[in-house]
């Protein structure tokens, strides 16, 4: 919400002492209260200033400084492309931001749903057989990781991408195995 100059002015002037220097400060027609007028436009124009750096500092109102949130984000890469529209862009930007310091099942299942795919993620301590990479052995002495069930229709590309994107997202001690469906 900006102020207007006059209302910066009266806030200016308050600052000023009382006194008989000063007992004119408010009255509009003398050449102080001009002055401070002069110096309190600067404040208006900072103001509106400062509503555009924060409308830039936010993903989804942002517009001029888009191409560094996607630089911040790294984007494009190897799964994002740069969108054609700016509300893509952002949405974009958005969906790595979520995916980044995920931990629990839920969040990363909310992902998926959010991009709308057919798969369910689960976890399971009692997965012990193959299809894993050997020599990993879940749930086996020092080398042990967490595991991460995608139940999905690996025949789709789009869902061998989504997973492509997930190994992106978990943590360095967790491994992905996929079910067909």
């Amino acid at each position: 919400m900006a102020h207007s100059s006059s209302k910066h002015a009266k806030k200016l002037l308050d600052l000023m002492p009382n006194g008989t220097l000063m007992k004119d400060k408010h009255t509009t027609t003398t050449n102080h209260y001009k002055w401070w007028l002069a110096v309190a436009l600067f404040f208006v124009l900072i103001e509106n200033d400062w509503a555009k750096v924060i409308a830039e500092l936010g993903i989804s109102t942002t517009e001029t400084l888009i191409e560094r949130w996607e630089k911040e984000f790294g984007l494009p890469d190897g799964l994002i492309d740069i969108a054609a529209t700016l509300a893509e862009r952002r949405a974009n930007i958005l969906l790595k931001k979520g995916g980044l310091n995920l931990l629990a099942i839920a969040e990363f299942q909310a992902i998926i749903d959010r991009l709308d795919f057919d798969a369910t993620l689960a976890n399971s301590v009692l997965v012990r057989f193959p299809p894993y990479d050997v020599p990993f052995y879940p749930l086996d002495t020092v080398t042990w990781k967490f595991v991460v069930l995608i139940y999905a229709d690996i025949d789709d590309a789009a869902i061998l991408e989504l997973i492509d994107y997930l190994e992106t997202l978990i943590p360095i001690n967790v491994s992905i195995l996929t079910y067909d469906v």
